[in-house]
């Protein structure tokens, strides 16, 4: 996954600013690539404003017009375009197009991808450590809301039978006066 090449031209297509990655170097002398490249340029519509792909052979190429700026980058294939997006966005307004195109192209060692790995790991075990100790906490709440249902129900009938007695006591003493 590399960004090989990238270009910025201004509208009429002069080279503002050009940069060739380190994993780039081995197309800088294949000069179809680059009239590829130029040769799509030409087609993109100036007033898209979206990132316009073309994939031929290993390569992908890409072309994203910026205010007065076309941003063009040659990728491998397995390049994802959310990469090719965020590295346009980025040197659409920025100078040093070598370092940030360096930036784009880091390779990890083992050793760091090991690091980072351990640390999603940890991150994993102390979420799910976090949800058992929360589904603890929603059975004892489930306990306790049960409980309260039955009390709310107890509640009620005990409430309906003194409503019913105290009827009773009423209907009572209103036949004991009409009598």
């Amino acid at each position: 996954m590399s960004i090989l090449y990238s270009q910025i031209n201004d509208k009429k297509l002069y080279l503002l600013e050009s940069s060739y990655s380190k994993i780039g170097e081995q197309i800088r002398s294949n000069t179809q690539i680059l009239k590829e490249l130029r040769d799509f340029i030409k087609i993109v519509p100036s007033n898209d404003t979206n990132i316009i792909t073309k994939e031929q052979d290993s390569y992908v190429y890409y072309v994203l017009n910026v205010n007065d700026k076309i941003l063009s980058a040659i990728t491998d294939d397995v390049t994802p375009e959310k990469v090719v997006g965020a590295y346009f966005l980025e040197i659409k307004d920025n100078d040093n197009l070598k370092d940030i195109m360096d930036k784009y192209n880091t390779e990890y060692t083992p050793e760091e991808i090991s690091q980072e790995l351990l640390k999603a790991r940890n991150i994993c075990v102390k979420s799910l450590e976090s949800v058992i100790n929360r589904g603890e906490k929603v059975s004892k709440l489930n306990s306790l809301a049960d409980e309260l249902s039955y009390k709310v129900k107890r509640f009620q009938k005990e409430s309906k039978n003194a409503f019913k007695e105290d009827n009773v006591k009423n209907m009572i003493f209103i036949g004991i006066i009409f009598l």
